[in-house]
């Protein structure tokens, strides 16, 4: 697949570390071109690689998906910039909201993903998944649960085989809505990394036994 990553940080290193040696083709955009070709330039150290830098601004090129993995208050304004060139794309959220953001507690509060999905143009498709893994195990070969929620069978599937050639393992976590646990459950996850001191360590992952 063609992917396009939104985001330059630690996730999107990862994730774009993870689809690149599982033979896809990654196109990083960042804040700025600098933040892009840094990103592009580490991945590509680690041998030869379909990896291309972008910045945020320029057109979406042709792609299977594009995975969100930015900070989630830059979200609105990304679906914003490139609604008119989302139908017919897939979007991945791989978001976590934070600080104000989080009314997750709240039954009646929305995940980001819904969010998302109340933004995009009608025919685009939006999907929760990656939002529970860490930069430092998707790094890694750990074969790591992947937590999938979508309203659309078709981009469930298309996420299943992502997730598979990723060498990692895709969990229905149901219809879009249920993002709203996935997203309590990495604010529950964060929030014990505090407690337990492990706040800057990314290999750590959920796992269902």
């Amino acid at each position: 697949m063609r992917i396009a990553i939104l985001g330059t940080g630690a996730l999107a290193g990862g994730l774009a570390d993870r689809l690149l040696r599982g033979g896809h083709e990654v196109v990083v955009f960042g804040r700025t071109t600098e933040r892009a070709e840094r990103l592009a330039g580490l991945l590509s150290a680690a041998g030869p690689r379909a990896v291309v830098a972008s910045t945020v601004g320029d057109p979406l090129p042709e792609t299977d998906l594009v995975i969100l993995a930015v900070p989630a208050e830059a979200v609105p304004d990304l679906m914003e910039q490139y609604g008119e060139q989302l139908p017919g794309q897939l979007v991945v959220d791989a978001t976590n909201p934070a600080g104000p953001l989080v009314e997750l507690h709240s039954p009646a509060g929305f995940s980001m993903a819904e969010r998302i999905a109340a933004l995009v143009p009608m025919g685009t498709a939006v999907v929760k998944a990656f939002n529970t893994t860490f930069a430092g195990t998707l790094a890694g070969d750990e074969p790591l649960d992947v937590f999938i929620a979508t309203d659309d069978p078709e981009a469930r599937m298309t996420l299943v085989r992502l997730v598979q050639s990723i060498d990692c393992v895709p969990i229905d976590a149901g219809p879009l809505h249920h993002a709203r646990a996935l997203e309590t459950m990495q604010w529950l996850h964060h929030n014990l990394q505090g407690l337990l001191g492990t706040r800057n360590t990314t290999t750590i992952s959920l796992r269902m036994l």
